[in-house]
C-alpha cells in the first residue's frame, strides 16, 4: 500500500553551491556519507572546499566511461520534494528513542511542504544479502593485497590478520582465508544476475513513486560504549542479543550496494546525548542534487540537535 501525505505551505528556502561528483570503477559514482554529530554543519564547508575537485575527478578518469556526466536537473527546492518513506526493513524493530526521533522529523519535513511517500521497495530485505556480503568479501582480499603493493607496505595478508583487534574484522577477514570464503562462483552470479536486478529494483523505486530521494534511519539502535578487545562482537538490542557490526550496518549496507549517494544528517539526540542521524539517498548519477538538498534540509533541521 502506498500512502501520500500532502504538505502544508512553508516559505523554507535555501540554495548552496554545486560539489563534485566523480566516477568510480564499475560506473558508481562517488558515495560521501557524512556523520554530522555537532550543532556547526560540515555541508557548506565541504561543498566549498570541494567545488573546484569536480573537474580534476572527471579529467582523471580513462576508459569509456570518461565522457559520462552526472544527471544535472534543475536546483532541487526543499518545499517540493517527494520523499521516499520505506518502511518496511528500514523502519522496523527501531530503539524506541530513535523511533520517536524519526517520527518528529518526519513530522517536521512534512509541515515544511514536502510530500512523504510511503511506499516499500519490493523485496529488498531478500535480495540484498545476495548481493552486499558476496562482492564485499570476495573482493576484500584482493583489494588489500593491491593496497599493500601499491603503497610499499611489506605486509601479508595473515600478518594483517594477526594485528586486527576487532573481533567482527577479524571475524571477516579469518573466514576468507579458511573454509567459509566466498566461492567464485557466488560471486560471479552476485555481479552478474543479483545485482543488476538489485540496481534495477531501486531504479524503479525511484521512478515509479517520482521521488526525489528517500529517508530512513542511518541506524536501528544508538552508539554503544566502546567495549574491551574481544567483548566487542555482540551487544544487546531491544532485549535481545545481536552481531553489532550487521546491527549497525542494516540500513546503510542496502543503500550503499545500490551505488547511488548517501549523506546522514543529525536530527535528534538520545536522553544521554547520543546522536541520531537520519540517512538521505538519492537517485544514482545524482551526487550534487543529494547534497543541494540535505543543506537544505540540514538548516531545516538544526535546531533538532
Amino acid at each position: 500500500m502506498i500512502v501520500e501525505t500532502k504538505p502544508r505551505p512553508s516559505p523554507l528556502r535555501s540554495r548552496c553551491s554545486r560539489l563534485l561528483s566523480g566516477h568510480l570503477n564499475r560506473a558508481q559514482y562517488l558515495q560521501q556519507t557524512l556523520d554530522s554529530i555537532t550543532r556547526h554543519s560540515p555541508l557548506n564547508a565541504f561543498i566549498a572546499a570541494h567545488t573546484s575537485v569536480e573537474q580534476l575527478a572527471i579529467n582523471s578518469l580513462t576508459g569509456p566511461l570518461a565522457g559520462a556526466r552526472e544527471e544535472r536537473p534543475g536546483e532541487p527546492s526543499a518545499g517540493k520534494l517527494r520523499i521516499g518513506v520505506p518502511r518496511a526493513h528500514f523502519y522496523d524493530d527501531l530503539h524506541p528513542e530513535i523511533a520517536v526521533a524519526m517520527e518528529k522529523t518526519l513530522g517536521q519535513l512534512r509541515s515544511a511542504g514536502m510530500i512523504l511517500v510511503e511506499a516499500d521497495v519490493e523485496g529488498i530485505a531478500e535480495l540484498n544479502p545476495q548481493v552486499g556480503f558476496p562482492i564485499a568479501f570476495y573482493d576484500m582480499l584482493r583489494e588489500i593485497a593491491v593496497f599493500t603493493a601499491r603503497e610499499g607496505f611489506d605486509l601479508s595478508i595473515h600478518a594483517l590478520e594477526q594485528g586486527i583487534v576487532g573481533a567482527a574484522e577479524k571475524q571477516a577477514i579469518q573466514a576468507q582465508l579458511r573454509e567459509a570464503a566466498i566461492p567464485h562462483s557466488r560471486y560471479v552470479t552476485a555481479i552478474r544476475d543479483h545485482l543488476p536486478q538489485y540496481i534495477a529494483r531501486m531504479d524503479r523505486y525511484f521512478a515509479e513513486h517520482s521521488i526525489d530521494l528517500l529517508v530512513v534511519p542511518t541506524v536501528p539502535l544508538p552508539a554503544v560504549p566502546a567495549r574491551p578487545q574481544g567483548e566487542d562482537l555482540f551487544m544487546q538490542h531491544n532485549g535481545r542479543q545481536e552481531l553489532m557490526f550487521t546491527a549497525y550496518i542494516r540500513n546503510t549496507e542496502p543503500l550503499s550496494n545500490y551505488g547511488g549517494p548517501c549523506l546522514t544528517v543529525p536530527v535528534a539526540t538520545t536522553a544521554d546525548g547520543r546522536p541520531i542521524g537520519m540517512e538521505l539517498a538519492g537517485r544514482r548519477r545524482a551526487d550534487r542534487r543529494l547534497l543541494i538538498t540535505a543543506n537544505q534540509l540540514q538548516t531545516l533541521l538544526r535546531d533538532a540537535v
